[in-house]
């Protein structure tokens, strides 16, 4: 989709687009639409208005060609960025929970397949595999409040708490140049993670301290009050 934000630049990003998809042999659907008009005439943010008409070309592309399913590329920065969002606005729960991995369209249903992964990830696998992309000039704009979150808020914020992983695989040279706070949590490994979450289904399960403490009070006969017990 190109908003007619940028000029020259957004046309720049959709021919790159466009060479891309000739280069996969991926079919190609594109959108020319003036953003900035929209967003006056509805008097709604260029923010809001861009994604109402980016989301309401995936459905109709997707009703049109029977797509069931669409994955867009959200990665995890993007999913703190609106998780902070949300809470300076005043969100409920639903929002503080940030981005769903899938959610109904009309026409589908999205899906995220890389909420999980950040965006400093994305780029280290595009250089190692020289795979190539375009940058978003206006995402250096701090006018725009999910922009000032990722440039002003997010790196005053960021740590790193290790709660065992079996191996120490955080890059704490990377970190400490990110100005990026590393805990390590003394004593924890792999069989501690596993034999904490093993307790944590069984205690919710079944009530094993219940039963520790009415197996405290046996004395005598303890099988035919166990037996008993059973019924109860």
């Amino acid at each position: 989709v190109n908003h007619g934000i940028r000029g020259a630049e957004a046309d720049r990003d959709e021919e790159f687009c466009r060479a891309t998809a000739e280069g996969y042999g991926i079919e190609l659907f594109t959108l020319r639409a003036d953003v900035p008009s929209i967003a006056a005439a509805e008097q709604k943010s260029i923010e809001t208005a861009a994604r109402d008409v980016r989301y309401a070309f995936f459905s109709d592309v997707m009703k049109k060609h029977a797509i069931k399913t669409l994955c867009v590329a959200h990665n995890a920065d993007d999913n703190l960025e609106t998780i902070i969002f949300n809470i300076a606005r005043g969100s409920a729960l639903g929002g503080v929970c940030g981005i769903p991995l899938t959610r109904d369209i009309d026409g589908g249903v999205i899906a995220r397949p890389m909420l999980s992964i950040s965006k400093a990830d994305i780029l280290e696998y595009c250089s190692v595999n020289n795979i190539k992309y375009v940058t978003d000039s206006t995402n250096t704009d701090t006018d725009y409040t999910r922009n000032r979150i990722r440039a002003k808020i997010i790196p005053e914020l960021k740590a790193i708490a290790r709660a065992g992983a079996g191996v120490n695989n955080i890059p704490i040279d990377r970190c400490t140049e990110a100005g990026i706070v590393v805990f390590n949590t003394p004593g924890a490994n792999a069989n501690a993670v596993k034999e904490l979450v093993i307790c944590g289904l069984m205690l919710a399960s079944r009530d094993v301290i219940g039963g520790a403490k009415w197996a405290s009070t046996l004395t005598e006969d303890v099988a035919k009050q166990v037996e008993k017990g059973k019924s109860k």
